[in-house]
């Protein structure tokens, strides 16, 4: 999940205003019994850890969810399907932090029919980020 990116499909990004670190925390709680708003649903299948990357896979409606938490850059990958990686950092900002999402085509074939997968999902981002922000709002 360390490689390099395109051009994003899509970029959100809104302010939380509670402490950098407070949002981190919920943020990248994404376990199997964790409280972030990113965490997917399904069963999981796999985690590992060491002392900057966390990584959890999901089974969900029979594909692959992977999650990768970057302690050190304060970086969330979410990658799904055959296309789809979503990108989420956590930066400060004074009122509080800054929580941004970019998501990418990463696929490696097929590229073309992205345009056409990735219709529904990229109109349903706005919301689905709107509803992350008001998740990390009311944590303190």
């Amino acid at each position: 999940m360390t490689a390099a990116h395109p051009k994003p499909l899509r970029s959100l990004s809104g302010v939380v205003h509670a402490p950098v670190d407070t949002v981190w925390a919920v943020l990248a709680d994404v376990g199997p019994h964790g409280r972030s708003p990113l965490k997917p649903p399904g069963r999981t299948i796999r985690t590992h850890d060491d002392d900057r990357i966390y990584h959890v896979s999901v089974e969900q409606d029979g594909s692959r969810v992977t999650v990768e938490v970057d302690r050190v850059t304060r970086t969330i990958t979410i990658e799904g399907q055959w296309w789809y990686r979503a990108q989420f950092t956590v930066s400060p900002h004074h009122d509080g932090c800054v929580v941004t999402q970019q998501i990418f085509n990463i696929a490696t074939r097929l590229r073309w029919a992205v345009r056409f997968v990735a219709k529904e999902p990229l109109a349903a981002a706005p919301n689905a980020f709107a509803h992350v922000l008001e998740e990390l709002s009311s944590t303190r």
